[in-house]
């Protein structure tokens, strides 16, 4: 060859937030011709990116909210149903806590078991995910497989204790002292 048929180039990987200052330098520099920057693709992926979480902070309340009243609801009926048994144990002199400790454990056990069926589904989507990811998308790298399972099961159960602890205590609000 007389002439080298590829054009000199160089990739740059640099911190978003900087895109624009480094640009501008790179530019200025009288041996390069020309700089392409990928920053309106960067915006738009970052404003798809942050109207998802949106979303997903929405959904997750929506059915946080939801599971406190569905399992204080079922607490409400518990005690409903059981009410002559509730009134004979206070008047034996139980205490409330005593009488509210069983709907307690009951709203923890629904709720924690359906986190663990949710922790096994999106396991095995997280699993799927990757094996239909892995090589698809060079460019964006992602977490290691263990690592987002075990964050997403630890994060599931606490999510599960906690929304079953506040629903059963909203539906013991219902027993009365008389």
């Amino acid at each position: 060859f007389e002439e080298n048929p590829f054009k000199p180039y160089i990739e740059i990987r640099i911190n978003p937030g900087q895109i624009d200052s480094i640009v501008e330098s790179v530019e200025g520099s009288r041996y390069i011709d020309f700089v392409r920057d990928n920053s309106g693709v960067l915006e738009s992926v970052n404003s798809i990116i942050k109207g998802i979480n949106a979303i997903g902070y929405l959904i997750i309340a929506a059915v946080g909210i939801t599971t406190v009243i569905i399992i204080s609801h079922m607490i409400r009926q518990g005690i409903y149903n059981n009410r002559d048994q509730i009134r004979t144990l206070r008047l034996l002199g139980a205490s409330r806590l005593f009488v509210g400790f069983p709907f307690i454990c009951v709203g923890l056990i629904i709720t924690v078991v359906s986190g663990i069926i949710v922790a096994f589904v999106m396991t095995l989507g997280i699993h799927y995910g990757y094996s239909a990811m892995g090589g698809a998308i060079p460019f964006i790298p992602l977490p290691p497989e263990s690592n987002l399972v075990w964050g997403v099961i630890f994060v599931l159960m606490g999510v599960s204790i906690i929304l079953g602890m506040v629903g059963s205590l909203f539906g013991l609000s219902s027993i009365k002292d008389n």
